[in-house]
C-alpha cells in the first residue's frame, strides 16, 4: 500500500490529501488513491473499476485481507431492491397536505 500523505486538519488531526472515499466494510476513510472501486456491470454483476471512472454509484474497499473476504459476499443493493418489491414507504413529505400541516 503506497505511504499516506497527510495534512493537518483545523482540528489538528491528520487527514489524507486529496479525495477521501470511506471503506464500506470497514468504514475506515483513507485516500481515494489507496482504494479499490467496484461498480455494477449492467448484467447485475460487481467488477472493479481499475481507472476509478466508469459511470455509476462506485464501492470504495481497502486492501485489508479481512474486507476483501467481507466484501466477496457483499450484496450492494439488495436492501433498496427488497424494498421496491414490498412496496416503497412514503417519504415524510407525503404526510403532509397542500396547506404543509399534518393531515
Amino acid at each position: 500500500m503506497p505511504k499516506n500523505k497527510t495534512a493537518r486538519g483545523a482540528d489538528g488531526r491528520e487527514r489524507p490529501e486529496g479525495p477521501v472515499r470511506m471503506c464500506v466494510i470497514c468504514r475506515r476513510r483513507l485516500a481515494k488513491a489507496e482504494l479499490k472501486r467496484h461498480v455494477l456491470t449492467t448484467q447485475g454483476i460487481l467488477s472493479m473499476d481499475a481507472e476509478k471512472t466508469r459511470p455509476g454509484r462506485g464501492w470504495y474497499v481497502c486492501s485489508d485481507p479481512v474486507c476483501e473476504q467481507k466484501f466477496a459476499r457483499y450484496r450492494p443493493g439488495t436492501r433498496r431492491a427488497a424494498a421496491r418489491k414490498r412496496g416503497a414507504r412514503g417519504t415524510a413529505g407525503d404526510s403532509l397536505d397542500k396547506g404543509g400541516k399534518h393531515a
